[in-house]
């Protein structure tokens, strides 16, 4: 993946405001520290970590004073935004949306060879048909399988 998410809500973060409180910096450097982070543990391997960081190269980038990066990734490791392990605490969480799961299922079945659709070219009426038949009974087993439906055949409506 090129690139990485920032969550929302991430301006207002009140943990970044109690960092850059006791660091010493105003909240935008505060701020401008944490997506440098962020930008560095999505370039590392393994992603999320921020292990090997030089507080030095960073300040210089940022054009901070190298003490006060010091205080503020000891006080970011003290609100537990940066784990024991020197990774960005949650970051794979962060990371994947609710899409992954099913993305990857996809992915799968590609991978497998499972067709998306069985017309092979064909855009006949007796294809479609085929396909809203199949359709049906997919979505049948789905509704049979979650208990939904308890008979293979409902019965017929009542003629008034």
């Amino acid at each position: 993946m090129n690139g990485y998410k920032l969550p929302h809500g991430l301006l207002l973060d009140a943990k970044l405001a109690v960092v850059a409180r006791r660091a010493g910096l105003r909240r935008g450097e505060a701020l401008a520290l944490w997506i440098a982070l962020l930008d560095h543990a999505s370039r590392n391997t393994p992603r999320g970590s921020v292990e090997n960081i030089d507080a030095e190269e960073i300040a210089a980038a940022l054009e901070f004073d190298p003490a006060a990066i010091d205080a503020a990734l000891g006080v970011l490791r003290d609100k537990q935004m940066i784990s024991a392990n020197n990774a960005i605490a949650g970051w794979e969480k962060m990371q994947t949306g609710a899409s992954t799961p099913r993305t990857r299922a996809h992915r799968a079945r590609q991978r497998k060879g499972v067709p998306q659709e069985e017309n092979d070219g064909d855009d006949s009426e007796a294809a479609a048909s085929r396909r809203r038949q199949r359709l049906r009974d997919e979505m049948l087993a789905r509704h049979r399988k979650r208990g939904h439906i308890m008979t293979e055949n409902p019965p017929a409506p009542k003629q008034f």
